[in-house]
């Protein structure tokens, strides 16, 4: 090894002589061989060294990969500052100089310590041209001190690799001056046998032969060379007469040997794709490019003693070969894959690809990254054709591998990985695997958190998405705190990407203020709920005005949320106003698009009904309901997964239920109870935590309805359910049932007072009260509607027993009570 590095550059007058090829080849010999070697292209108007390393970089088409042109922008744009503006830590520009900020190490392990090193033209994105045609070099050069520059890149390489070798654009410019003339201690001039291409290299050694610095060598080669052609002989002696001179120059065994043994022949197996001869050739053999290259490489480091590459197993050979044809036949079947729909067959085709393709060698982290993102995509259109389980089964297969790849390379695959765990736990949510919904939400969210810390302009958005889903999972499980705290956090992520780009992340702020007045109110923080929602509803108006084909849903939804945390809070005029506005853009929405809003459509008219129900128009109260019960029930009959719309069409029929017992209509209203107790049964039987709870409510509405007609034998055994039921949720998630059991408490007292079982009413009653007291005095004005009955029916039942009520119990509470005036 020397002590500074050589830096050799590879020119051709002309296009179309190989000289990419050959510097590739020797590129890869010369790592394999122990060296430490970079490569890079300064042919910056037609880069297309990258080519030859495909299977070996992790970024393939250079889209996302800075180069040598960010290289010197970044120094020009900082030489133009003043100091206090320039890269913290920095003390000179010319720190920038430095080839291994954006050079990539080729992913492939070389025998002996050896490394080959890749730096690019530039970042190959659609800005690149522009950049590349505005860069003015004069103008870098006479002002900016850009040879300086230039030596002090050369320098660096020298300290940090043996071998340098730099793939030069053709013809005469100031790039290729800076390749031929500034740069290298060596030159390889490329030529075919043709007049222009000889005589062209041939001025090109006669500038170098001007400089005042001795070159190391100035090497000419003749490539592409057909040697059974009927001019061969004459084409010879016309390079020979014009480029001997050049040989003469440089110490030879002998000039004639020279010229034997320098061309490099024409392989036609090599035209069709940019090859390595390493991966098609054995190292023994004489004849064949990889012999050229190998001779080619002896003279570029002066060692004549090598006679052989080193030899290549053959797995990797031909996961390599498989990798450089133009088509790829394990892309190709992924592709396929890819357009088809996705079914159970699809997952174990997808599995017979990974076993295939999937071992961790020779660059093929990329492929195995195409199959995961493959399946990540396969597994979208699979959940939405309602196809869980395969979606949930291709999302751990891609999951699974890109953990691993993005432990090697973090840089690389995170987004990926944070994406399939995003999806994932969507879908595991989907199969009610909660619990491991949940893990992968709570890794996505990790990883997007180390994502935005190192460039959050990126990945901001997709960590305040995460955080939705992860407030939704820990929702799920009754973890309510912890969902409104991821919920906070993605509005205030949302809120400032708003700000900056309203036209892209408006409707994403606004359906994140929809969700967290959701939590809120979940917490029974309705105030609160208020206040986000309204903010929502304002975004959505702004939205809706300017693209009402696409915002009016979302403006509806929130109206409904809206009137549901007014009416919580005791205004119910303006709730019903901001629900008969919901049900007005749904009935709009559903006349031009039945299938997809007739289903928001009942729901708000359920809402509705509700509303008018406790203001006292009862009639008007029926009618909604009744019409919610009938487009729900048209719904179910139609669906191909009835089960879609029967947890809604039960919910419906409880309340009109309710609506009829108001005009005494009881026996229907005892029907429609029990028709959407008997859906909720077979609900809650596929899938109990799901639809336990919306089943106890219907059983509590059942008991008071069979109360109403005197059958409180029926009645009790329905409220005994409920309260078994709410027991069993509140003793695993309190927070999100206690109140319910207490309401059910109640219910269940009265069950039991109407037979005759006076002290296990009051019983039941004041174990009400106690449950429900905490809430109570944390927010009265949102429980005093339950509290105030059990309270007057506490007092009642204990003087009808000729007891005394518990006074610890119901002080705190009455106190509540005389200062709200109630």
């Amino acid at each position: 090894m020397t002590e500074s590095g050589i830096i050799t550059t590879f020119y051709s007058f002309k296009g179309g002589t190989g000289r990419t090829m050959a510097l590739a080849n020797v590129a890869w010999i010369l790592a394999s061989l122990g060296r430490r070697v970079l490569a890079v292209d300064w042919d910056l108007e037609a880069p297309g060294l990258h080519r030859y390393f495909l299977p070996f970089l992790s970024d393939p088409e250079l889209r996302n990969s800075a180069g040598l042109l960010e290289t010197i922008e970044d120094y020009v744009r900082v030489v133009q500052q003043s100091e206090d503006d320039w890269p913290v830590g920095m003390t000179n520009p010319l720190d920038l100089a430095d080839p291994q900020r954006h050079a990539m190490a080729l992913m492939y392990t070389f025998p002996d310590s050896g490394c080959l090193h890749f730096l690019g033209a530039g970042r190959q994105d659609v800005a690149y041209p522009r950049r590349l045609h505005a860069f003015d070099w004069s103008r870098f050069y006479e002002a900016f001190d850009g040879a300086t520059f230039i030596d002090q890149f050369g320098k660096r390489a020298r300290e940090n690799y043996e071998i340098i070798l730099i793939d030069s654009r053709t013809g005469v410019a100031d790039t290729s001056g800076i390749c031929t003339l500034q740069l290298p201690d060596q030159v390889v001039l490329c030529f075919t046998y043709n007049r222009q291409s000889v005589e062209g290299v041939a001025a090109v050694a006669s500038a170098l032969a001007q400089q005042d610095r001795p070159y190391r060598n100035v090497l000419p080669v003749p490539m592409r060379v057909i040697t059974d052609g009927k001019d061969i002989d004459e084409a010879r002696d016309f390079a020979r007469r014009h480029l001997d001179t050049v040989v003469k120059a440089y110490p030879r065994e002998n000039i004639t040997s020279f010229w034997e043994n320098a061309e490099v022949g024409h392989n036609a197996e090599y035209g069709f794709a940019e090859k390595l001869a390493s991966f098609y050739e054995s190292p023994g053999n004489r004849r064949g490019l990889l012999a050229d290259m190998l001779w080619l490489t002896q003279q570029v480091v002066g060692d004549y003693a090598l006679t052989e590459t080193k030899p290549i197993d053959a797995d990797t050979r031909e996961l390599v070969r498989r990798r450089f044809r133009l088509r790829d036949p394990i892309r190709a079947r992924l592709q396929t894959l890819m357009e088809g729909d996705p079914t159970s067959s699809t997952l174990a085709d997808f599995r017979e690809l990974l076993a295939v393709a999937v071992k961790e060698r020779t660059g093929e982290q990329e492929l195995t990254a195409e199959i995961a993102t493959g399946a990540v995509r396969l597994a979208r259109d699979a959940a939405a054709q309602g196809n869980s389980s395969v979606a949930t089964a291709l999302l751990e297969e891609s999951t699974t591998l890109l953990r691993k790849l993005a432990v090697a390379r973090p840089d690389a695959y995170y987004p990926d990985l944070a994406l399939s765990l995003n999806n994932l736990g969507n879908s595991l949510s989907d199969l009610g695997r909660r619990e491991a919904a949940l893990a992968a939400t709570e890794e996505a969210v990790a990883v997007y958190r180390e994502l935005v810390a190192v460039r959050p302009n990126t990945f901001k958005p997709d960590l305040a998405m995460a955080l939705n889903n992860l407030s939704a999972s820990l929702s799920d499980l009754g973890r309510r705190e912890n969902a409104l705290a991821a919920t906070e956090e993605a509005v205030a992520v949302y809120r400032e990407l708003a700000a900056a780009r309203p036209d892209a992340y408006k409707p994403d702020f606004a359906a994140t203020l929809n969700k967290l007045g959701n939590r809120l109110s979940d917490l029974g923080r309705r105030e609160a709920a208020l206040v986000f929602t309204e903010e929502a509803v304002a975004v959505y108006r702004e939205l809706a005005a300017a693209r009402p084909d696409a915002f009016k849903p979302d403006l509806a939804d929130a109206l409904n949320n809206l009137g549901a945390w007014l009416g919580d809070l005791g205004r119910r005029e303006a709730a019903l106003a901001v629900t008969e506005e919901a049900v007005a853009v749904y009935r709009e929405l559903a006349a031009a698009r039945p299938d997809a809003f007739k289903p928001d459509l009942a729901g708000s008219l359920n809402n509705l009904g509700a509303w008018l129900g406790d203001l006292g128009r009862r009639e008007a109260a029926l009618a909604a309901t009744e019409e919610a019960v009938a487009v729900y029930r048209e719904l179910v009959a139609a669906a191909a997964r009835p089960d879609t719309f029967k947890p809604a069409f039960a919910g419906s029929l409880s309340n009109l239920g309710i609506r009829l017992s108001a005009f005494g209509r009881r026996e229907a209203a005892l029907a429609a109870t029990e028709e959407a107790v008997a859906i909720l049964r077979e609900l809650a039987a596929a899938r109990p935590e799901d639809f336990k709870p919306t089943l106890a409510s219907a059983l509590r509405n059942l008991s008071i309805r069979l109360g109403d007609l005197d059958r409180w034998e029926g009645a009790l055994a329905s409220s005994e359910e409920a309260v078994a039921i709410y027991r069993e949720l509140a003793a695993v998630m309190p927070d999100a049932f206690q109140l319910n059991l207490a309401i059910s408490l109640a219910t269940h007292a009265n069950c039991l007072e109407a037979v005759e079982r006076l002290h296990e009413a009051f019983g039941s009653n004041g174990e009400a009260i106690k449950i429900l007291r905490p809430p109570f005095l944390n927010q009265p004005l949102t429980t005093v509607r339950w509290m105030k009955p059990m309270c007057v029916q506490y007092r009642e039942r204990a003087k009808k027993l000729g007891i005394m009520p518990d006074t610890k119990l119901l002080a705190p509470i009455e106190a509540v009570f005389a200062e709200l005036n109630i």
